[in-house]
């Protein structure tokens, strides 16, 4: 079994109920710890699935018991941890219609899940020149992307020149196709800023870009090398506020929901292309056992055989 999605939410989802099961066992007499390890979807390796690990006081009867109904109660309630997905064009449309700011999860294109971090994918529908939006985005929004092209071509105009340059596909080219626009460069950078955590950060070149709409502009964070947009940090660090615009892209499945649901008129966990899709069935697995849920639609209920760990 695969999982994502808003259940793995520790304080509302499944996840977090079944993390709370593994706590009685620890408290239990005989329990000593236990926990669930979640199958990374983005792995595509042949042992993968998820475990139920639990360890006692020499009570081996106690722990395969343990293991096995924690295990059958996330199995019986599987359809939950399917991610629920936003088109591109209902997200747009939310957007416009949502009085105070949007944010968009772009969680295929999560960098901390280990994405390339250059997609257009969203910027392209709030350009008018995707296929899976054809509503036109009204409003200010912000956003980041990779691109170290771009980055270097922006900083060598300077501020106040209008560039055009184009934007993603330079680190992932079989999803994103480079998307030409032209660009006012608002502001040029280091690179060189804290998150949220206190942990430093080297972006390499950093711009950033307002490229103009009919109804408003896009401003595009572009950098050089690869960072963590989770919360507002890397913006904000670099001169922008994401509480002025009506949109802002955060390219995290869910740890941005700390930053910004404070602030969020409206939360929206959008469907577009990446590599760290939560649409699994858009990832193309070859090596990963199957049948397996979700990718699979008949797939038998699992026997649920305790494993001996290994000696070495």
């Amino acid at each position: 079994m695969l999982v994502r999605g808003d259940e793995l939410l520790t304080a509302t989802g499944l996840f977090g109920e079944a993390i709370r099961m593994c706590q009685d066992i620890e408290t239990s007499e005989c329990g000593l710890a236990a926990g669930v390890l979640i199958g990374n979807p983005f792995t595509d390796v042949p042992g993968l699935k998820s475990w139920v690990e639990v360890t006692t006081n020499s009570n081996k009867p106690a722990a395969d018991l343990a293991a096995r109904r924690i295990a059958e109660f996330l199995w019986n309630q599987r359809e939950r941890v399917e991610a629920e997905l936003v088109s591109l064009e209902e997200a747009i449309s939310t957007s416009n219609n949502t009085q105070g700011l949007t944010v968009f999860s772009d969680a295929a294109d999560a960098t901390a899940s280990g994405a390339s971090g250059d997609s257009n994918a969203i910027l392209s529908g709030l350009l008018g020149r995707s296929p899976d939006a054809t509503s036109l985005f009204q409003g200010t929004a912000l956003l980041s992307v990779v691109d170290a092209p771009a980055a270097l071509a922006a900083t060598a105009a300077g501020v106040g020149a209008t560039v055009e340059v184009s934007l993603g596909g330079t680190r992932d080219p079989g999803r994103f196709d480079p998307l030409t626009v032209t660009a006012t460069v608002l502001s040029i950078h280091d690179g060189h800023f804290t998150y949220e955590s206190g942990k430093p950060e080297t972006a390499g070149a950093t711009t950033v870009l307002r490229i103009p709409t009919d109804h408003g502009h896009v401003d595009a964070l572009v950098t050089e090398r690869s960072i963590y947009v989770v919360g507002r940090a890397v913006f904000t660090a670099h001169g922008l506020d994401p509480a002025g615009y009506d949109m802002v892209v955060a390219k995290s499945p869910n740890g941005f929901r700390t930053h910004y649901e404070s602030i969020a008129a409206a939360i929206v966990v959008v469907d577009v292309p990446g590599s760290t899709s939560a649409n699994l069935h858009s990832l193309p697995f070859s090596r990963c056992p199957r049948p397996i849920f979700p990718l699979d639609e008949h797939v038998p209920t699992p026997e649920f055989v305790p494993e001996a760990p290994s000696s070495s």
